[in-house]
């Protein structure tokens, strides 16, 4: 409530004080990374291009391995872990083999770097949960609006290619007829 001047004084009021506060700022990929490596993760380069940065983590049996990459972060897990990753010379790997589960940032409606940091760190503590499993978002050539388009260009492609055969036999037999020197008319002639 504002009173000017001319209110006795009386009957003004205090403002009630707000505390202001600081925004949360997103869980980003960095962060993401800062707690991965605090958690015990062990990091690597993949010899893959398709990832940037792998880490690593060995509990029992099991391994999960969080590759991280431009447009998100993938889950590849190893139950009952027997070969499949190598480590060649202490800082770059190589991965063969177990379940692999991308998690694109684009079109999820949750913040994929915590759901991250959730896994592994359940992991950590010897729990596989089931949103290992759960694909989140989809890459830009996955979006539905595009999927009818992706069709009707692919079915256009298909009679082009018909019609540029088609055409192509017709003028390799016109070359064949008028190259034949003398050309055979047919009925023996």
């Amino acid at each position: 409530m504002i009173f000017d001047n001319k209110t006795p004084y009386f009957l003004r009021q205090r403002e009630p004080y707000v505390r202001k506060t600081n925004p949360q700022k997103p869980f980003t990929v960095d962060k993401l990374i800062i707690y991965l490596v605090r958690t015990g993760y062990r990091y690597f380069r993949p010899l893959s291009l398709t990832w940037s940065i792998a880490f690593v983590y060995k509990k029992g049996d099991n391994v999960l391995c969080i590759l991280i990459r431009k447009n998100g972060i993938d889950l590849r897990l190893y139950a009952n872990y027997i070969e499949g990753v190598s480590i060649i010379e202490g800082r770059h790997i190589a991965m063969h083999g177990g379940e692999l589960y991308r998690n694109h940032f684009y079109g999820s409606n949750t913040l994929i770097t915590a759901k991250i940091a959730n896994i592994a760190s359940r992991f950590t503590r010897g729990d596989i949960p089931d949103t290992v499993k759960e694909k989140k978002g989809c890459s830009y050539r996955l979006k539905p609006n595009f999927a009818e388009i992706k069709s009707q260009s692919s079915d256009c492609f298909k009679d082009k290619y018909k019609k540029m055969i088609a055409s192509k036999e017709a003028r390799d037999i016109s070359d064949y007829i008028r190259n034949d020197c003398g050309g055979y008319l047919g009925a023996g002639e």
